[in-house]
């Protein structure tokens, strides 16, 4: 709602804006489940509780069911689990938190995207992303002054390669192939049209820079984990 909201605004204050829409590789397995404890801990969650959870990610052991048929070998367990399972009733609560340090981190970037300011009051708001479960959008516009599409491009660069490497000290990054961005242009009468652009980081310092897939307006729109069919029929 956040994102819609501020692209809404983007829209009444005739100024345009960019949207990334990214997914992290590995997600899940990248949880690290000593950080995980801590930080429920740290949100105030009973000690008791982050155990139970911390022992569950750590020495449950796991079959595989094919067929009908089950694996008469396991896998996990004590000292050979890693992450923290996908698919699992926890698992998206479990990323969030671990990753609020990383998403603390983030709104802390120099450069801010999306910059709006309260048309009553004056006062001034900035963000750098919603993230839901392991999906993160950001998006880059004003309200204030009307950017071009160069310099949101570039902000929105910034700190999507920002993100990318506050996931990259427990071995995740985004999966380039899941991410695009839209870059909107919108005119003084509110027509709202597509602004041609290419947009690449680098996901790891041994890797060469890879570009996202641009999305263009009538094309589905898909954000934090759902997909909004244009329209409606």
């Amino acid at each position: 709602m956040s994102i819609i909201t501020a692209i809404d605004i983007f829209r009444q204050a005739r100024t345009g804006f960019v949207l990334v829409e990214t997914d992290c590789k590995v997600a899940f397995d990248c949880c690290i489940p000593e950080i995980v404890k801590m930080s429920w801990l740290a949100k105030g969650v009973p000690a008791t509780v982050a155990e139970f959870i911390y022992n569950h990610q750590t020495q449950t052991k796991y079959d595989v069911t094919a067929g009908g048929l089950v694996s008469s070998r396991t896998y996990g367990g004590e000292d050979t689990t890693f992450g923290n399972g996908q698919g699992g009733g926890i698992s998206a609560d479990c990323f969030t938190v671990s990753q609020d340090i990383t998403n603390r981190a983030l709104e802390q970037c120099l450069a801010q995207a999306c910059i709006i300011q309260d048309p009553i009051s004056g006062e001034v708001k900035t963000n750098n992303g919603s993230l839901f479960a392991d999906d993160l959008s950001i998006s880059a516009g004003s309200n204030i002054i009307n950017n071009s599409p160069a310099t949101n491009l570039n902000k929105i660069q910034r700190v999507t390669h920002y993100a990318n490497n506050c996931h990259r000290p427990s071995g995740g990054s985004f999966s380039i192939p899941k991410c695009s961005f839209r870059l909107v242009a919108i005119t003084k009468a509110g027509q709202v049209q597509d602004h041609p652009a290419t947009f690449s980081i680098t996901p790891t310092p041994t890797s060469q820079p890879e570009q996202f897939i641009q999305k263009l307006l009538e094309e589905a729109h898909r954000t934090l984990g759902i997909h909004i069919t244009p329209d409606l029929k």
